[in-house]
């Protein structure tokens, strides 16, 4: 009799690793809708959001909105997972009526009132995701500041210096309604300026401004001060999108 051997398998090979959560910046947060309608597209990756808001009513307005959907998000699984389990077949769906995905709310949102503040925030939250078990990442922040201190003690002394921290950029910057709230042109010229800084390599700097003559003048007014702007350091590699 002939016997025939099972062919060979293919070695089994790990799944790859999730890719890293989306970093975002938004700056005049309000109450969240920007970086809302980000994680709306881009929930299957994940995204941690920095949220620069100074009005302390419109960043509490936005902490209530987005634990409400965490928590409707949570009630929504719950009910999908109940629904898959009385009848013993898939349901649900990985979308919701409108035949969209599921609304992924951030995983993380921190409220700041400075950029500054949002870039030491962006640079301990990357210490807290690659170390969890050193606590916090408040000396990260301390180690920020401090480096802040010496790249501004070298640019006084004629000296080049790198921005303190790879990790106190994000992969996207969002200015949505706020540019145009800048008392004069300067002051928007220099928020730009700013904004542009904490891009990270190969992420995007996205300008939302009314659709009209002084909100398109805004857009225009931003990309040319970007484009006018030296070439990143040699360090940081390619730059980004505007």
């Amino acid at each position: 009799a002939l016997s025939r051997s099972p062919p060979p398998s293919a070695p089994l090979r790990p799944p790859p690793p999730p890719p890293p959560p989306l970093r975002v910046l938004d700056f005049g947060a309000g109450t969240g809708a920007a970086f809302l309608a980000a994680a709306a597209a881009f929930g299957g990756r994940g995204v941690e959001v920095v949220a620069v808001e100074r009005a302390q009513a419109m960043a509490s307005a936005g902490r209530r909105v987005v634990e409400s959907l965490r928590e409707a998000a949570a009630a929504a699984a719950d009910e999908l997972e109940i629904s898959d389990d009385d009848d013993g077949s898939e349901s649900g769906s990985e979308s919701d009526g409108d035949g969209l995905p599921p609304f992924s709310p951030p995983r993380r949102v921190r409220w700041v009132r400075s950029l500054e503040e949002a870039a030491a925030a962006a640079a301990a939250a990357a210490v807290e995701s690659s170390s969890p078990a050193e606590g916090g990442g408040g000396g990260e922040i301390d180690h920020y500041w401090r480096a802040k201190r010496e790249a501004a003690e070298k640019k006084n002394k004629g000296e080049a210096a790198a921005s303190p921290l790879a990790t106190d950029r994000f992969d996207l910057v969002l200015a949505a309604f706020s540019l145009g709230e800048s008392p004069d042109c300067a002051a928007e010229a220099a928020a730009v300026e700013a904004l542009w800084e904490l891009v990270a390599p190969g992420g995007a700097l996205v300008v939302v401004e009314p659709g009209t003559p002084a909100g398109s003048l805004a857009v225009r007014a931003a990309r040319d001060r970007v484009l006018s702007l030296p070439a990143r350091p040699a360090e940081l590699g390619g730059g980004g999108g505007a």
